[in-house]
């Protein structure tokens, strides 16, 4: 039933030979080794790219991300912001309840950034402190 290959097979997934970590959940691959069924097709796709070709693929998103100022700053330094290469598979009924999660942290979102570019209530109030705002090159 599943022809997909297992972690041994594919050079892709040459890092779980010797056997799959138990100590956390793997979301593509059961404990036997075997592709959940959500996981099908991107094991396929994945199976397909050479280790090397991946890497390549994944330095050039971390370029486009620099050049495109998708990035963050650590100690200083812009970094690419980090993408994991392996969508997860999300089933309906787990994103009908991180939907509403999403949704109400954007209104929050949405509601924070009226007030910080309008009345400032949160910085009068002392909930924010105003430096934090007032010093981030791009308010």
């Amino acid at each position: 039933m599943n022809a997909l290959p297992t972690p041994t097979s594919a050079a892709a997934f040459a890092h779980y030979a010797g056997g799959i970590d138990q100590s956390a959940l793997d979301e593509m691959f059961r404990p036997d080794g075997t592709v959940r069924p959500s996981y099908r097709g991107i094991a396929t796709a994945l199976s397909e790219i050479e280790p090397a070709d991946l890497s390549a693929r994944l330095e050039a998103l971390g370029r486009a991300f620099i050049d495109q100022g998708v990035t963050f700053s650590l100690s200083g330094k812009e970094r690419p912001f980090p993408l994991d290469p392996v969508p997860r598979v999300i089933s309906a009924a787990e994103w009908t309840r991180l939907e509403a999660g999403i949704a109400q942290r954007v209104r929050a979102l949405e509601m924070f950034l009226d007030d910080v570019y309008g009345e400032q209530q949160i910085l009068s109030d002392g909930v924010i402190p105003r430096r934090l705002i007032n010093s981030c090159e791009h308010f």
